[in-house]
């Protein structure tokens, strides 16, 4: 999620932007005036409370890194990476197992899948059409460390296993958008944007082995202790269904400066399949995003103050989620705030002049809350902080001389 949408409670179905990328919506694509590079970097801390304790982890990355550029007044393009689904985790628990005795299980997964995307966009007038082709790649890895400290070393080293699973998954994926733009008055205008995403599959390759282990003293590392491998299964493979997805915007923008935007989304998630998830915890997803922006001097005289040239944003999101845990819904919301700050040139200057390029480094925060302590649940409370430099320039531009 690039760092301008998210400042804006993650809205954006309808928005399009002359030094903004949005693949939100790919018909947006055809509102881009300048070659646009964007690179985002996020940072995440949680806090996560049950009924009975809490812990606070935390995690950096790359949001995403993309390329766009207007080809002609009627045609652009866009292309880019970013990560689709995340796993990093450790659990650990302690239970009874009968004459065993004290069971202790430490839970383990990790791993990234990207999508890798390219898109198109076109314009009629004031209607634009458009299309991401994505292709998902990636590994994510789960394992579980069983151990039985109540019996002796002996039985101890030979009940001790480890279960793993590597799961490879690859495949394509295309969304479709449409975007019309049309005039209210002289400054302000109105987008309307409707995106859709059909059911689609990916591949799903497996390697799973169930193996005697022996914890070593001095790491967290375990060791075979068996030449045999209890269970194997290599190389299974299977698919599994993403969503379809559709979803409808609007986005009031003004030229003095302010915009405000709307968005509804659905992803029909109750007959998708996924790995590792049964098919009674899914359910139907909605999200919905609010949010708006001022440049408090855009455009006007005495514009020349830098705060008075940042973008302030806000927002606020809903999102039902598509799962179910103990058959109980896990909905998250949030607040963001966020800045455009200008580093460089100014997009009007940019427009009379091509070779005066225009930066700008986006700060996005967004706080929230996820999940339930109800029905042995874990909430989680989370902020987030994204960085994102986007710089414009003019390409194709035939160069003249006096």
């Amino acid at each position: 999620m690039f760092s301008e949408n998210m400042s804006r409670g993650y809205a954006g179905l309808a928005q399009r932007s002359v030094t903004n990328v949005n693949p939100k919506n790919p018909a947006s694509y055809t509102g881009l005036y300048f070659t646009t590079f964007d690179l985002g970097l996020h940072a995440i801390s949680s806090s996560l409370n049950d009924e009975n304790a809490s812990q606070t982890v935390s995690g950096a990355g790359v949001s995403y890194l993309n390329l766009a550029f207007p080809a002609t007044p009627y045609l652009a393009f866009s292309g880019g990476i970013m990560p689709y689904s995340q796993v990093d985790y450790t659990v650990n628990e302690s239970r009874q197992n009968g004459e065993l005795g004290t069971e202790n299980l430490q839970y383990n997964g990790y791993g990234s899948i990207y999508k890798f995307y390219g898109g198109a966009s076109v314009k009629y007038k004031s209607l634009s059409v458009g299309f991401n082709m994505g292709y998902y790649f990636g590994n994510q890895n789960h394992s579980l460390l069983t151990e039985y400290p109540d019996k002796s070393e002996d039985i101890a080293n030979f009940l001790q296993t480890l279960r793993s699973e590597k799961n490879q998954f690859g495949g394509l994926q295309f969304d479709f958008g449409a975007l019309y733009d049309f005039k209210i008055n002289e400054t302000t205008n109105i987008s309307v944007g409707a995106v859709y995403k059909p059911k689609q599959n990916l591949n799903l390759s497996s390697d799973s082995n169930w193996q005697r282990v022996l914890p070593s003293s001095s790491t967290d590392q375990v060791f075979n202790t068996d030449s045999t491998i209890i269970f194997d299964l290599n190389s299974t493979e299977s698919v599994i269904s993403l969503a379809q997805e559709w979803g409808i915007g609007i986005d009031l923008y003004s030229e003095k400066g302010w915009t405000f935007s709307a968005d509804i989304r659905n992803e029909h998630w109750s007959d998708a399949l996924l790995n590792r998830i049964q098919q009674e915890q899914l359910q139907n997803r909605s999200i919905f995003s609010l949010g708006t922006s001022i440049i408090p001097n855009a455009n006007k005289e005495g514009g020349n103050t830098f705060w008075k040239r940042v973008q302030y944003r806000f927002g606020f999101y809903y999102d039902s989620y598509n799962l179910k845990i103990n058959d109980t819904s896990v909905p998250s919301y949030g607040v963001t705030l966020g800045f455009g700050f200008p580093l460089r040139g100014k997009p009007e200057a940019g427009l009379l002049d091509s070779g005066v390029p225009y930066s700008r480094l986006n700060l996005s925060f967004d706080l929230g809350q996820k999940g339930t302590t109800d029905n042995q649940l874990v909430q989680e409370t989370y902020f987030k902080m994204t960085l994102g430099f986007s710089m414009n320039s003019k390409w194709f531009v035939k160069r003249r001389y006096d």
